[in-house]
């Protein structure tokens, strides 16, 4: 018996499948299959504090099901057409029933994560296909007869908790207003602009040659620029935590897969407080997620990138895999899940035409300076080139000079199209006769690295460096803040909180550590405001395994800035001391020319760290050489 007549017998011993019956398999495994994702992204969530990342878990358990099932509808419609046309008299319908199982089987347990092989997933998938194609024609039908009518219900369902959802947070966030104390009579509101990976080395506004910041040049102008702003990391999260908190990155709970805990309030549960609405909208579709606990003090909180097709298909483990590698076959190197500028600022509005008379506080992170870099078609991605710059992580060789300039050029036409941005906005601020009585703070969450101190440091997450910790920080308030004036103090994120407070009259004074920026725009800080040491942490990385072995033992683990030096442990106890005023690059190490400043910043880490978080010099063991 040939190849072909085996294939036949095996076909033809395969349950009969209609039409129908197809179709109602193709659904049901999209929806249950698919929501057994959702719901496992959902559970890891809030049972294993494990963030689901770009997108929110509401949007997961509905996205994930719809996306399977069309994806799935889809296959089975081939298979209807394709039947006809060859005149296949049902071949194919009985041999995609199996299929599709063995596809929505092997993908979720891609998704589940169980430690297997690939290729083990695939034979147990196909092993369940197998058991499927056993059921008899006449039970399939039955099953299918009784399914049927449910089917629509499911998607229906689907699609009411996709609308009602938002409904209902909208409701909770009226709620949450109604119950609000009464704030008192004209208090002012507070904005803050986060510009996600800016470093102030790449803006005009601190003598970068390129004009990247005309609109915050000139906006600044209106109140205080502070030189020397440093971040509390060189990555999202605890910057951001520290935003809110005030808070150094060494006192707060939070790493990549721990939320932010409840130990410290946060600036928008103090302004609540004292009847604010409070509301956050983030470009940071992953670290800006609510999943990772920031949003707490948020009455309303944004960070769900407009639908489309392709964040649809994303949701769906096996749509997901086959649709980033054909969007980079077919060009296009954006993130799939990306959400850009002027839809943070819409949303923003938005909210702002709503949000009634109430005094407001809002965050708002605009993520486009992040890599990959890719300013906008046509204006903004050849605003520093002729031609658009565009790398991909696999054709990057860092080691080039000549990609290393690219790419710092690619960026800083992303940081001119973030400014854009900020003019259109605070345009519309201004229109609705908001920015009066508003405290701006502009600021960024760390900045970036283009070979600075070696290809290998390219990005943020990997050192502590003054081009990835020194960050824009701008204040403009009239009546509290003075017109023109730029502070060389080092200052910190840390120290928003405490600012806000200040600006606003708030009496909890202690409730935040910070040194209020007001003193230092004003000219009222005292020598030890001045004198008091800034610091940064960054942890291992353990999300990147590969990078594990050279983090342990080099990493930055603990930065300190006083008056113009920058002091740098990494995971060794190797020591690094800078003068980043008139060495803004960090090009020269002074720890063999300056004792006295060493010996000083040894004695701050020793009172102001606990031991447990000071680097310690390697052990025997530690120093052999990897095998």
């Amino acid at each position: 018996m040939s190849v072909l007549d085996r294939v036949r017998k095996t076909v033809e011993a395969l349950p009969e499948v209609t039409v129908a019956t197809l179709l109602v398999v193709a659904g049901w495994c999209g929806i249950l299959f698919g929501f057994a994702e959702g719901a496992n992204a959902s559970i890891r969530r809030h049972i294993h504090h494990v963030p689901t990342g770009e997108y929110t878990w509401t949007e997961l358990l509905w996205m994930a099901p719809l996306a399977a099932t069309v994806a799935l509808g889809v296959i089975a419609l081939v298979a209807i057409l394709l039947d006809r046309g060859v005149r296949a008299r049902g071949a194919l319908l009985r041999l995609s029933s199996p299929l599709i199982v063995a596809l929505a089987v092997y993908s979720l347990i891609r998704s589940l994560r169980p430690g297997i092989a690939g290729l083990a997933a695939g034979v147990l998938a196909l092993g369940c296909a197998v058991a499927f194609a056993r059921i008899p024609s006449t039970r399939l039908q039955g099953i299918a007869r009784g399914a049927r009518w449910q089917l629509p219900v499911a998607i229906g369902a689907l699609l009411l908790w996709a609308v009602g959802v938002p409904r209902y947070r909208q409701f909770q966030e009226q709620r949450s207003r109604a119950a609000l104390p009464v704030a008192t009579q004209g208090a002012p509101n507070v904005l803050l602009i986060i510009w996600d990976t800016a470093r102030a080395m790449s803006l005009s506004l601190y003598g970068h040659t390129r004009a990247t910041t005309p609109q915050l040049d000139e906006f600044a102008k209106g109140g205080a620029v502070f030189e020397r702003a440093f971040a509390t990391s060189s990555w999202s999260l605890p910057s951001h935590a520290s935003m809110y908190t005030g808070r150094d990155a060494h006192e707060i709970r939070i790493n990549r897969d721990i939320p932010l805990d409840g130990t410290f309030p946060t600036l928008g549960e103090v302004l609540a407080r004292h009847g604010y609405v409070t509301a956050g909208f983030t470009g940071n579709l992953f670290y800006g997620s609510r999943d990772y606990g920031i949003a707490r003090g948020f009455a309303w909180y944004d960070d769900e990138a407009p639908a489309s097709p392709s964040k649809l298909a994303s949701t769906w483990t096996l749509t997901g895999r086959v649709l980033a590698p054909w969007r980079r076959w077919r060009g296009n190197h954006q993130e799939i899940v990306r959400r850009p500028g002027y839809d943070v600022s819409r949303k923003l509005l938005a909210w702002l035409d709503r949000r009634g008379s109430r005094p407001f506080f809002a965050s708002v992170n605009y993520f486009d300076a992040h890599e990959p870099y890719l300013a906008p078609d046509p204006v903004f991605n050849t605003a520093f080139s002729p031609t658009p710059l565009r790398y991909w992580e696999g054709d990057m060789r860092p080691t080039d000079p000549k990609v290393l300039s690219d790419l710092q050029t690619a960026y800083e036409s992303c940081i001119r199209y973030v400014d854009h941005e900020l003019g259109l906005l605070l345009d519309s601020l201004r229109a609705r006769g908001l920015l009066d009585n508003t405290l701006v703070i502009v600021t960024a969450d760390h900045g970036d690295q283009f070979g600075d101190h070696g290809a290998h440091l390219l990005g943020h997450e990997r050192s502590l460096y003054a081009s990835v910790l020194r960050i824009p920080l701008v204040l403009v308030y009239p009546p509290r803040v003075p017109a023109g004036v730029r502070r060389d103090a080092v200052v910190s994120l840390q120290d928003i909180p405490a600012t806000v407070v200040d600006a606003l009259g708030i009496p909890e004074t202690n409730v935040f550590p910070g040194i209020s920026l007001l003193r230092y725009a004003s000219g009222t800080a005292t020598d030890a405001d001045i004198a008091t040491p800034r610091f940064a942490r960054l942890d291992p990385n353990k999300f990147y395994p590969a990078e594990m072995d050279w983090a342990n033992k080099q990493q930055h683990r603990i930065g300190v800035m006083s008056g113009a030096l920058q002091y740098l442990v990494n995971a060794s106890a190797q020591e690094e001391l800078y003068d980043f005023v008139h060495d803004p690059w960090e090009t020269r190490d002074l720890k063999g020319d300056s004792t006295a400043a060493l010996n000083r910043f040894r004695a701050i880490v020793e009172t102001s760290l606990p031991d447990s978080m000071r680097p310690k010099p390697p052990g025997p063991r530690d120093s052999l050489p990897n095998r």
